[in-house]
């Protein structure tokens, strides 16, 4: 899956047309392992790029609430030192 910056470069992102078979392949694969649609492939953009800043502030404004978080604690192997 593209990452948010590939995903939000200007003009969207289209597969190049001189992709190597393997990476065609793979992003085949990406998009219907995501998608159950490999012809997704050429519209996934067009439907992030359809999704407006209103919808993001309401989606963040319910998920993203004090009471609904996860935090992690990372220790090194060995313990704290």
């Amino acid at each position: 899956m593209l990452s948010a910056p590939t995903a939000a470069m200007p003009g969207g992102w289209r597969p190049p047309k001189r992709h190597s078979i393997s990476c065609k392949a793979s992003l085949l694969c990406e998009n219907y392992f995501n998608y159950w649609d490999f012809s997704k492939i050429f519209t996934v953009m067009d439907d992030y790029a359809a999704v407006k800043i209103d919808r993001v502030k309401e989606a963040a404004g319910k998920y993203f609430t004090d009471n609904n978080k996860t935090v992690g604690k990372l220790i090194p192997q060995g313990g704290v030192k």
